[in-house]
């Protein structure tokens, strides 16, 4: 059983070394994106509140959303981690 995410991902990676490329590369930027556009600002504001109890109950909760996307994001890109490494 291959799921959607799975077989996109799988046909890309069979798009040869660029597209294997352009996937990783993209894969990184979004990550970057993410952390430093969403996470961080929302972690730094209740930083700047002086609320510690609940900056460290936002930490945990971004910390935990983090764990679930690299989960699903290693599920995903499993078959790229597999040949594309290997070949380069």
């Amino acid at each position: 059983w291959v799921s959607c995410h799975d077989r996109d991902c799988y046909d890309l990676c069979n798009g040869g070394f660029e597209s294997q490329r352009a996937l990783y590369d993209r894969h990184g930027q979004v990550l970057h994106e993410y952390l430093t556009q969403t996470v961080l600002p929302a972690v730094q504001q209740v930083q700047e509140k002086g609320l510690e109890e609940v900056f460290l109950k936002e930490m945990q909760r971004r910390w935990k959303n983090h764990q679930i996307m690299n989960r699903w994001l290693k599920r995903i890109f499993s078959y790229l981690d597999k040949w594309f490494l290997l070949q380069h």
